[in-house]
């Protein structure tokens, strides 16, 4: 099977990865999984493309967030890969990646298939629900979170029943960043919950 570069956005990188080597046993993998994406494991990525393939190579790179110094050195390689490299990068959101190798990659968006229950009806959303989604949600990950919270303003927004201002979303941004800072997921859900019921309940 032919693998193409790209960007794949999955809530569970480890088991994507794993999933991807699996389903390809004729291809061989280079992988990389780690927490943050850094500087030397770029070095590390860059040094395997250059080791010369007769069959096709895939580069596979998985972290929860890339740093920008290690995504700039992978730039050039990424854009122009050898003969035979494929390069794969995992994460669970496209915010960690920077807009420059975004633009480069096609992007396929997985997370929605791994969101499960925690998908919300903002229509219906009320007190009721938020207590639901917060039991379901005990032990949640900051990047899950993260995921859940984007796809209830965008549904909220759609919904037409909730009377937005520029600081709401500010505000709701501003949670969303406390995330990668380790403020507590469940917390910040509840609070951007709340928020949402604020401005749905305005008059």
């Amino acid at each position: 099977m032919s693998l193409h570069t790209g960007l794949i956005l999955h809530n569970d990188v480890s088991a994507k990865a794993e999933q991807l080597v699996q389903s390809n046993p004729g291809v061989q993998f280079v992988t990389r999984l780690v927490d943050e994406f850094l500087i030397e494991d770029a070095k590390f990525a860059v040094e395997k493309a250059y080791v010369s393939s007769e069959e096709q190579k895939v580069i596979l790179l998985g972290a929860q967030k890339f740093s920008q110094i290690a995504q700039n050195k992978l730039l050039k390689i990424i854009e122009e890969p050898p003969k035979n490299i494929t390069f794969i990068l995992l994460t669970p959101t496209k915010n960690t990646i920077l807009p420059t190798i975004r633009s480069r990659l096609p992007i396929y968006n997985e997370l929605q298939k791994r969101q499960g229950k925690q998908g919300v009806d903002m229509a219906r959303f009320d007190l009721g629900t938020l207590y639901e989604l917060l039991q379901e949600s005990k032990g949640i990950k900051p990047f899950e979170a993260k995921a859940v919270m984007e796809q209830m303003v965008k549904d909220a927004m759609q919904s037409n029943q909730y009377r937005f201002k520029q600081s709401d979303y500010k505000s709701i941004e501003e949670c969303i960043k406390l995330l990668d800072l380790g403020s507590p997921a469940i917390v910040l859900l509840n609070t951007v919950g709340l928020k949402l019921l604020d401005i749905k309940n305005r008059k």
